[in-house]
């Protein structure tokens, strides 16, 4: 009961967050040759703003898709080194000779 509330709401999240980024584009592109009134001009600001948003919701995305590899491959262990190799990397045991 609990998990499809749950995935209804993620559902619906997504359609709105979807349909803010259509509007904002749309916003953008058709009001982009507006007349300008001059530096109080009301369409301005809301293209600005359109365009801060879009850039927020980018940077939102990637971090959600960054956060998703980064379980995957936790999950899998292909991007994690074990903490024995990194420790055992050493120049002693790699017999290197340093001569300043």
């Amino acid at each position: 009961m609990q998990n499809t509330r749950l995935n209804r709401l993620r559902t619906a999240l997504a359609v709105l967050l979807l349909a803010f980024s259509i509007f904002s584009v749309a916003t953008v592109t058709l009001e982009k040759n507006h007349e300008c009134s001059g530096e109080d001009c009301s369409i301005c600001f809301v293209i600005t703003v359109a365009k801060q948003s879009l850039n927020l919701l980018s940077l939102i995305a990637v971090f959600v898709v960054a956060r998703a590899c980064f379980i995957a491959s936790k999950k899998t262990n292909s991007i994690l080194f074990k903490s024995s190799l990194i420790k055992s990397n050493t120049l002693i045991s790699q017999k290197t000779r340093i001569n300043d």
